[in-house]
Order: C-alpha cells, then sequence, then structure tokens
C-alpha cells in the first residue's frame, strides 16, 4: 500500500492535520500574488483546507474538486454559513476529468494528490500538464509532493511506502516542463509528528471504540505497522516540499 493509498485509509474516519499548516500556506500565498482577485483552482483538495484558508485571510475565490464524497461533504460543511461561501465551491468528481474554463485561474494546486495523474514515474510530470492548461499565461502552479531525502532508501521502506521521487528529480521535471521554481517550502519533523501523531490518535480512538468491527484487526495491524515504518525509517528518509512554479 503506497503513501497515497494509506492516507486515504486514516483519513477514511477523521479529519486530518495537513502537512502544510496556516503559516506556509500564508507565504505560498504571499509569493503567488494572491489576493481578492485572484482565482484558485485546487485538484484533489481534500477537506478544502487551503482553500478555506486562503478566502479567509487572502480574499480569493475559487473551486475544489475530489473524487471522495466524505471529503467534499465535510469542505462543504466547513464553508456552509461562513462570509466566504459565496466564493468557494467545492465538487465531487474525478479532478482529472473535470471541465474548468482553460487559461483563466491565477493558481492551480495539487497538494499531495498527484498520484491522481499516474503511476509513480509519470505522475508529477503529468499534474503539471494538466494543471498548466488551467493557469493565465501568468499564472502559477503549487505542488506539494513527498519525496525521498536520499537515493539510497532501505528496501523495507520502498517495499512498504512505494517509489517516490527524490527533490532534485522533482526540480528537474519542472524545469524539463518549461516552468521555473518561485518558492519552495519544506515540511518540517514538527509537521510531519503533528501529522503522525493527528493519525495515531485517532486510530486509536477508532480501535478503542469499534472492537466489534470486522475491519478492527485489520486496522490495528496497520496502525502498528504505520508507527513503526515511521519510527523506523519515513522520519529519517521522507519529507514534503510545497514547489510553487511559474513559466518565464
Amino acid at each position: 500500500m503506497d503513501f497515497y493509498n494509506k492516507i486515504k485509509m486514516v483519513e477514511r474516519d477523521h479529519v486530518v492535520i495537513g502537512l502544510m499548516p496556516p503559516g506556509k500556506l500564508a507565504g505560498i500565498a504571499h509569493f503567488a500574488g494572491l489576493g481578492e482577485s485572484s482565482l484558485v483552482i485546487d485538484f484533489g483538495c481534500g477537506y478544502g483546507e487551503a482553500l478555506l484558508y486562503w478566502a479567509s485571510t487572502f480574499g480569493i475565490s475559487g473551486v475544489g474538486i475530489d473524487s471522495s464524497e466524505h471529503h467534499i461533504e465535510h469542505a462543504k460543511n466547513a464553508v456552509g454559513g461562513l462570509p466566504i461561501a459565496d466564493r468557494i465551491d467545492f465538487v465531487c468528481t474525478d479532478a482529472t476529468t473535470y471541465r474548468f474554463e482553460p487559461q483563466s485561474f491565477d493558481l492551480a494546486t495539487c497538494i499531495t494528490a498527484s498520484n491522481m495523474f499516474g503511476e509513480a514515474d509519470v505522475m508529477f510530470r503529468n499534474a503539471i500538464r494538466h494543471m498548466n492548461e488551467a493557469i493565465t499565461d501568468d499564472g502559477y502552479l503549487l505542488i506539494v509532493e513527498p519525496y525521498y531525502t536520499s537515493p539510497d532508501v532501505p528496501k523495507e521502506l520502498i517495499d512498504y511506502e512505494g517509489p517516490l521521487p527524490t527533490e532534485i528529480d522533482l526540480l528537474h521535471t519542472i524545469q524539463r516542463e518549461g516552468f521555473e521554481l518561485v518558492y519552495m517550502i519544506h515540511s518540517s519533523q514538527a509537521d510531519w509528528d503533528r501529522y503522525i501523531s493527528s493519525n495515531l490518535y485517532y486510530n486509536v480512538k477508532w480501535l478503542t471504540k469499534n472492537q466489534d468491527h470486522p475491519e478492527w484487526q485489520q486496522r490495528l495491524e496497520s496502525h502498528r505497522r504505520w508507527q513503526e515504518m515511521y519510527v523506523r525509517h519515513r522520519s529519517r528518509y521522507e519529507a514534503c516540499v510545497a514547489l510553487l512554479m511559474t513559466r518565464i
């Protein structure tokens, strides 16, 4: 089970804390020039946290697309009744086939969701190509992507997590696709620990309350394996980076 499928499993029953907290989203918004006239599209928006934050803080308008009914229901509940409700829309559909107005968005984002665009060796490149169709001539792409911190990753981690690029692989892909990196910011170790701890906390709550559930043993084994792999390998060999890019 790779990184992305694992995320879906642990998010199924609770809301997790993202790897890009508000302070880092604010930096991204500054360098992307987001403001009240900005239009943003988020491919694989999850619970819509980034759009909700940017709308509330910077005044943007936008649309978030995600194939998960659970994610979209939660996002719509979160925005409902807020002053920004008329500026943010959430759509439950396949983000790769969602029909948008070409070259109409100031920022297109994909936050730890590029797996929807294909297999591991091409999904980052495909994400850039697909999102490129959405932005204006002077628009920006933001992709938040997990990566391995070393080319020498233990086989046990690759077998568990699946293949991930290195950071230099990501940079070279950006350049080959005709973009230049404008701004980057990494998830810190504290961001990772907070994210992992959130999942551990809610998983333990679920296991405590659902001991008669038919998936209980499977969830317990997965929960313990996840802890073990994070402590043994992921905390040292895996990281996440936000990459803001534009054409020149």
